[in-house]
């Protein structure tokens, strides 16, 4: 969400209230079942209730798109709404969230991965619910934290490779063997363009949402264009604390999770890397994007590029 929460090979129940840094492929059917399922009969009650149709959108559609992830995060009491995409510093935008929303402390206690609490703790609290049934969403202002389409593509390629949580699909789609063999950029490419980019994972789902379309207020943040934590203290300051925390967490993270880039000069668009070599050295964007691959990305994720073409 869930990412940018990453992907991981064990199965069972996540740990709890363990810093383990390790971060988890989600949260268990169950939990997942029961959250769904709440904000489910929640959109049953308002639709019979006074609160139906307030404002020009229906609240009854709005909170659908809210039972679905990535799952936009409201803070009502501060007047804000989150939407973010995962591949699009989501994780940063999660964290200046919690932050804000006096939870930071909490989430960091809960699990060090801030997508777990998102996932797991979140939708279950009796004020997030009772945010949920009683804000006007619309009347919210709402940072959209969006990233270049291109640059993200490269990134969820990176992504997939590393965890391999798509590889069974790409194999059946492709007919490669890329569990062993791994894949190229180009390759990945023409899988997502086998796909639909609405309902796919979340990690090279398309950015665009469309709660997006139902609201009045909202800023677009490109992340490869402006300093993003600046941006977000200017749009709803969390306070020193969480300020200082928040660059700890950043700090601690980049560490463990963001790729070390490299200059290459060489086109790397049709080479087939393997899991390891995402690990160390990785070529910078610019040399997997030409423009075979540009035209690919800019036909996957034309709504993207439509949607936020001023921002872009």
């Amino acid at each position: 969400m869930p990412s940018e929460s990453e992907p991981d090979r064990r199965r069972g129940r996540p740990a709890r209230r363990r810093r383990t840094g390790k971060p988890s492929a989600g949260l268990p059917a169950g939990k997942r079942l029961h959250s769904t399922m709440y904000l489910l009969r929640l959109i049953r009650e308002i639709s019979k209730g006074p609160q139906a149709g307030r404002g020009p959108a229906s609240s009854r559609v709005l909170l659908r798109y809210m039972a679905h992830e990535p799952r936009p995060l409201i803070y009502p009491p501060g007047g804000i709404g989150l939407i973010w995409s995962a591949k699009s510093a989501c994780t940063t935008a999660v964290l200046w969230y919690l932050g804000r929303a006096g939870l930071l402390e909490e989430a960091l206690r809960y699990h060090s991965w801030p997508h777990r609490y998102r996932m797991d703790i979140l939708p279950n609290l009796e004020a997030y619910r009772h945010w949920l049934q009683t804000a006007d969403l619309t009347a919210l202002r709402w940072v959209r934290v969006i990233r270049d389409p291109q640059a993200r593509a490269v990134s969820s390629y990176r992504h997939a490779l590393r965890f391999g949580y798509e590889n069974e699909k790409i194999e059946r789609r492709t007919g490669l063997a890329v569990a062993e063999r791994g894949f190229s950029f180009d390759e990945f490419l023409d899988y997502l363009l086998k796909i639909d980019v609405r309902k796919c994972n979340l990690h090279h789902r398309q950015q665009w949402y469309p709660l997006e379309k139902r609201l009045k207020r909202v800023q677009v943040v490109n992340v490869d264009k402006e300093p993003l934590l600046d941006t977000l203290y200017a749009f709803a300051d969390p306070g020193p604390e969480a300020r200082a925390l928040l660059a700890s967490e950043m700090a601690r993270i980049a560490k463990v999770h963001h790729a070390s880039r490299t200059l290459v000069e060489a086109d790397c668009s049709s080479v087939v890397f393997q899991q390891p070599a995402t690990n160390g050295q990785w070529p910078d964007n610019e040399a997997f994007l030409n423009a075979g691959t540009r035209a690919k990305i800019a036909r996957i994720y034309a709504k993207d590029f439509s949607a936020y073409a001023p921002y872009l």
